[in-house]
């Protein structure tokens, strides 16, 4: 079961981050292990929220992440390889994690 985290990096309003985590928490007690994310979704915020809430649960949780994205999610941006990795290693600092499932 996925879990998609783009409304809790307050994209589409202000988000409060106890109730993010809050949501976040509980859908990994009720068995989420998947979690879709990406570096426009809050500028970043829903990255480094997720990053609080699997804490201690790395290797049981995988993560999808995104870049290259303009900041109106419809227009992608062309990216060279040194670009890819730019994007890349900020998802990685957000998401304090050593790899990226997909």
């Amino acid at each position: 079961m996925s879990f998609g985290t783009w409304a809790i990096g307050g994209s589409w309003g202000k988000t409060d981050e106890r109730e993010s985590l809050k949501g976040l928490h509980r859908a990994i007690e009720a068995g989420v292990n998947f979690f879709d994310t990406a570096d426009v979704y809050g500028d970043g915020r829903s990255e480094e929220l997720l990053a609080k809430a699997i804490k201690g649960k790395e290797d049981e949780i995988y993560i999808a992440t995104k870049f290259c994205r303009a900041g109106t999610l419809m227009i992608f941006k062309k990216c060279s390889e040194e670009a890819i990795r730019r994007y890349c290693e900020a998802n990685l600092k957000r998401l304090q994690l050593e790899w990226i499932d997909l």
